[in-house]
């Protein structure tokens, strides 16, 4: 199932699998000089108060069904590539809005209080991890090792992974990820692929070394269907 996306009027309204993104001027000017205290990517507390940009409600409901949340912050809408520092210029979704999202990294902070570091879909396709409106335990990030279902931040489950090795060795673990069909599909330095010996296509992390993989798992050269070898993480084998 596909996500549904539409944009109305002025405001980028992103309709997915549940969920929503609604990003709107929280009134009084304020950006650009406008006397406010907060710089690109704070948060704000409404009209006058960015010293950088405006101040912009936003409004997250989470696609996997973790909720809802709304917070402020200092940005603005674009039409090239362009974004302050930190920054990177994004149309979400299906949505023909580009706004300047804070990039970040997955447990690493960064992001304003009351916002999180999330996972998001990009019309351009792909995915990419920035601060959005978000409660505080979305889920696990992906191919981080997960004790059961419904640990994982969307749009990632909990999969069990078995593999056995030409040796005949076998390991068993379990990864957030998620079964594709596309490379745009998975998130952050993964690959589309269907390893010899397992049934299905899933998203698998990319690495070169061990410390690259979550705990459990090791990088490992495959063989795949398609002809050829890659390194991926894969459960350790005993």
């Amino acid at each position: 199932m596909q996500n549904r996306w539409t944009v109305v009027l002025g405001t980028a309204f992103v309709l997915g699998l549940g969920g929503c993104i609604i990003v709107t001027d929280d009134g009084g000017g304020g950006g650009g000089g406008g006397g406010g205290t907060y710089l690109y990517y704070e948060g704000c507390t409404g009209g006058g108060t960015c010293a950088e940009g405006t101040c912009y409600d936003i409004t997250y409901t989470d696609p996997g069904g973790a909720g809802t949340a709304i917070a402020s912050m200092c940005t603005e809408p674009c039409s090239s590539m362009t974004c302050p520092a930190g920054g990177a210029c994004y149309a979400i979704g299906g949505m023909t809005d580009y706004y300047c999202y804070k990039q970040c990294a997955w447990g690493a902070g960064g992001c304003p209080t009351g916002f999180a570091c999330t996972p998001v879909a990009l019309t351009t396709g792909g995915w990419d991890y920035v601060c959005l409106p978000g409660l505080e335990d979305p889920g696990l990030p992906a191919y981080a090792s997960c004790p059961g279902s419904g640990t994982c931040a969307y749009p990632n489950e909990c999969y069990t992974i078995t593999y056995r090795d030409a040796t005949g060795a076998v390991g068993s673990a379990n990864e957030c990820t998620r079964e594709c069909t596309v490379q745009e599909e998975c998130i952050g330095d993964a690959a589309c692929l269907n390893i010899t010996m397992m049934d299905r296509y899933l998203c698998y992390n990319l690495c070169d070394f061990d410390t690259d993989c979550a705990d459990g798992f090791v990088c490992e050269p495959v063989e795949l269907t398609t002809g050829g070898t890659t390194n991926v993480c894969l459960p350790a084998r005993f």
